[in-house]
């Protein structure tokens, strides 16, 4: 048996809020605050009415103006930022990519800590705006600095060695 849970309806008539901490960059949402909120609430009438295609359809326009909205934790935010970044478990450095390895090597890597982590906390910000050019950029110059990296695995390295990539050739005939 499913159980409904009770809609409560803020002063915009839906029930999402602005994720908190967050402001309304008006370089990135081309929307007034009222047109948001009418959308956010037509695409939520869309929703309770199993409507999914046309609820769907508003929260496309919604990304087009520079609003993201995350159904799960009934929260929206347009100032540049995906949502996907704030249900990410960042670690102290304001990134989520762990050091393996061994220690920063002098020899191999010219970057200081600080640097590293600076550079990877801006290239994981330009993924999440979806500047993939700019975050490969920062990927090139880390490693050119003697930084690897490995996305799927979300580790680094500055110790000279590097993360063996299997290529889509070699991976193929890996698993036949």
């Amino acid at each position: 048996v499913k159980q409904w849970r009770a809609i409560v309806l803020n002063e915009h008539g839906h029930e999402y809020r602005q994720v908190e901490g967050t402001t309304i960059d008006p370089r990135v949402c081309t929307l007034t605050e009222k047109q948001m909120h009418q959308l956010i609430r037509d695409r939520m009438h869309c929703k309770h009415a199993r409507n999914y295609h046309d609820a769907d359809s508003i929260e496309r326009r919604l990304r087009r103006f520079g609003v993201e909205v995350c159904d799960r934790a009934r929260e929206w935010r347009a100032d540049g930022v995906r949502m996907v970044e704030s249900r990410l478990e960042m670690n102290k450095f304001g990134h989520i990519y762990e050091q393996v390895g061994g220690p920063i090597d002098p020899q191999h890597c010219t970057l200081r800590r600080e640097e590293i982590h600076d550079m990877m906390r801006e290239r994981m910000h330009a993924k999440l705006k979806r500047d993939f050019g700019k975050a490969d950029t920062i990927q090139d110059r880390l490693r050119g600095f003697g930084v690897d990296m490995d996305d799927k695995t979300k580790e680094w390295r500055a110790d000279g060695e590097t993360f063996r990539r299997i290529s889509t050739h070699d991976r193929k005939k890996h698993w036949r």
